[in-house]
């Protein structure tokens, strides 16, 4: 009987508030939802914060012994029926947040996706050293042009994403939210001809700590710190450096910087999303195989600025940028600058496969020589 009465005392409920003023009751809900879960401050909810509001809603409704865990005895028949398959996926009778959502169907399974299933706990994309809300720009092997000659590039990055990727969480969705996540990589930016393009192969252990903050609007939403412990050399063990790079980086959705989801542009279909990365490289060099820009350095200290943009449109094609300014600390003030651009078209919904072109310009880790090249390339992401 309850089940049948309470849609008709919804209707009901809708019919006069109708006669009153038509949606208000529905947009201040709305708006106090928006204000509560809008994790990114961006005035909207994404699928992972529309997730969280309706997982507690959900906890809030069937776990009716508050002990955070709702079991198959407490979900009732009208969960039951939008579950589908809840015994068959969760055989112990037992459901978290996660769980729920999966069943009822607010998130999508990755089991029919291998390459989904595997990107739960390997990541695989172009670069990880750099903070990129969308991660758009992938594992690339491309066909290179530099200075006239033909070569083979790669350019990627794998990171291990499993549980133990997060170290710490605490605070609650009434003020703040902290993380603190560590994840370790390894990172290739090799040639077949490292004389005309980047020559880069790195290990480290990004450790980083971000702070959301959900309890009320303000002009910088979230602030994430990393810090980085690296050793970096070429792909023929050539120079040798070990850094410890200290980052920063804000989300202000006012100034579309660091919106996961993007700032829309003239239409949903379009979206601009830019965060810049602020901080310094502190290393010691332990080779420098005769290399100019490391001749004579025994520690350095550089100031550097990373930025990454990307306009995605309908997310199927997505304009990448990145760029990046050094400045050595340490007396000699030499400036070093390096960008790149790459238009890429996915071929695939979940954005795993690609291809595109890349153009590199300027001088970067660890060598600082110049690099001046077009890549066309193939491209894989999870």
């Amino acid at each position: 009987m309850k089940t049948l009465l309470m849609p008709m005392i919804g209707v009901a409920i809708l019919a006069c508030c109708s006669t009153i003023s038509p949606g208000a009751l529905a947009t201040t809900e709305s708006d106090k939802i928006i204000q509560t879960y809008d994790a990114n401050g961006d005035g909207r909810l994404d699928a992972g914060e529309l997730a969280r509001y309706l997982a507690k809603k959900t906890f809030q409704q069937f776990d009716t012994n508050n002990d955070k865990i709702i079991s198959a005895d407490e979900v009732n028949a009208d969960a039951n029926k939008r579950a589908g398959k809840i015994t068959e996926d969760y055989p112990n009778g037992e459901l978290d947040s996660k769980g729920v959502a999966y069943s009822l169907g607010l998130m999508e399974k990755t089991t029919s996706d291998p390459l989904g299933v595997i990107g739960q706990f390997l990541q695989l994309q172009n670069s990880y050293m750099t903070k990129s809300d969308k991660a758009t720009d992938p594992a690339k092997l491309a066909w290179t042009l530099s200075k006239g000659k033909s070569t083979y590039n790669f350019d990627g990055a794998l990171s291990y994403a499993g549980n133990g990727m997060l170290v710490a969480h605490w605070g609650s969705l009434n003020e703040s939210i902290s993380d603190i996540f560590w994840s370790p990589t390894v990172e290739a930016h090799v040639s077949s001809d490292t004389n005309a393009n980047i020559d880069s192969v790195s290990f480290g252990i990004p450790v980083e700590y971000i702070r959301v903050r959900t309890a009320a609007r303000t002009f910088i939403t979230a602030h994430d710190i990393s810090l980085t412990p690296y050793f970096e050399t070429d792909s023929g063990f050539g120079a040798k450096t070990f850094n410890i790079r200290p980052m920063y980086s804000p989300t202000i959705p006012a100034l579309a910087m660091g919106v996961g989801m993007g700032t829309n542009i003239g239409t949903v279909d379009v979206s601009f999303n830019w965060r810049p990365n602020i901080g310094f490289e502190v290393g010691r060099v332990l080779d420098d195989d005769n290399k100019p820009a490391l001749v004579g350095k025994n520690t350095y200290t550089r100031f550097v600025l990373d930025v990454q943009a990307q306009i995605d449109i309908s997310g199927r094609f997505v304009l990448n940028g990145k760029l990046a300014y050094r400045r050595f600390l340490d007396g000699d003030d030499h400036d070093y600058v390096y960008g790149e651009i790459s238009p890429v078209f996915f071929l695939d919904q979940r954005q795993h496969f690609s291809l595109g072109v890349t153009l590199k310009s300027g001088k970067t880790t660890p060598t600082f020589k110049n690099v001046e090249s077009v890549n066309l390339w193939v491209g894989l992401k999870f």
